[in-house]
């Protein structure tokens, strides 16, 4: 008797240690945590140009998932809610990587992904940058020399 419930509660021990293992690595690799980056250039999200500076990326609410971010500049003058998908890679990002769209010398966001992540955030894309993708293209569906330039933009040098 004593024999099965040591090895019952060794077994109960071992999957709270388990879940709790498993949630802490999940919230590494979401936006749980907020992540704050210096981005050097304007960019523009949901047809709102923000300027460069200190930003701040977290989910909308605390206990949400990451669907839905909260873009928001450290001097509190720009505060951008927007909906997001999720994308997936095989290799965890070492750093804090946000990802534009480039069309000429203008930015747009394009994804978020927290360091240690194999799961980022994707956003779609505004009207303005439809508008602009559409215009970089020929009559018969070719891009051109314009078309858009994706830039890798990496944020910080670890994790947060």
């Amino acid at each position: 008797m004593r024999k099965q419930l040591a090895k019952t509660l060794a077994t109960v021990s071992f999957l709270i240690g388990l879940v709790v293992i498993t949630t802490a690595s999940a919230n590494a690799q979401s936006l749980a945590t907020p992540i704050k980056v210096n981005i050097p250039f304007d960019f523009i999200v949901a047809d709102k140009t923000c300027p460069a500076g200190e930003y701040t990326v977290r989910r909308f609410q605390q206990y949400s998932s990451d669907a839905i971010l909260e873009i928001s500049s450290a001097d509190g003058r720009t505060k951008l809610v927007r909906l997001t998908n999720s994308v997936q890679t095989l290799r965890p990002k070492k750093q804090v990587t946000l990802l534009f769209h480039r069309y000429g010398d203008q930015h747009f966001l394009y994804q978020v992904w927290p360091a240690g992540g194999t799961s980022g955030r994707v956003l779609t894309r505004s009207h303005s940058e439809q508008q602009i993708a559409q215009k970089s293209r020929n009559a018969e569906g070719l891009a051109l020399e314009t078309s858009p330039v994706v830039e890798t933009v990496v944020i910080t040098n670890g994790p947060q």
